[in-house]
C-alpha cells in the first residue's frame, strides 16, 4: 500500500522481511525494529541488504545486542544501553551505528 503524507513524503506499509527483498539501494537507513522472538536480527540483516556499498545503517537494538559482531567486516559503533527509553517497557536499548564497506 503507498500514499502520500501531510508532508509530501510517500509512505509505504508492508511487511519490512518481504518488501526488502525487492527494495532498491538506499545510502543510509535509520530503524527500529520488532523485538521480540529474534526478529530484531532478521530486520538488521534485512536492511543490511538494502544499503549501498559505503552506506550508513543507524538501528536501535535491544540491549542484549550490544558488541555482538552482528555485520561481519562493517565499521560499527554502539552506543551505552539505555533503560526506560520506551513507556511502558522494561526494555534496555542501544543503537549501532554501521558503516558498510565501500567495496
Amino acid at each position: 500500500m503507498q500514499g502520500a503524507s501531510g508532508e509530501g513524503f510517500r509512505c509505504h506499509q508492508a511487511d519490512f522481511l518481504e518488501w526488502a527483498n525487492t527494495a532498491r539501494s538506499y545510502t543510509k537507513i535509520v530503524m527500529n525494529p520488532p523485538y521480540s522472538k529474534g526478529r530484531a536480527l532478521h530486520h538488521l540483516e534485512a536492511a543490511a541488504s538494502c544499503l549501498a556499498p559505503g552506506g550508513r545503517l543507524v538501528a536501535i537494538l535491544p540491549g542484549s545486542m550490544r558488541g555482538k559482531d552482528l555485520l561481519p567486516g562493517w565499521e560499527v559503533e554502539w552506543t551505552a544501553s539505555y533503560q526506560g527509553e520506551f513507556a511502558g517497557t522494561g526494555v534496555n536499548v542501544t543503537i549501532l551505528v554501521a558503516d558498510k564497506p565501500a567495496q
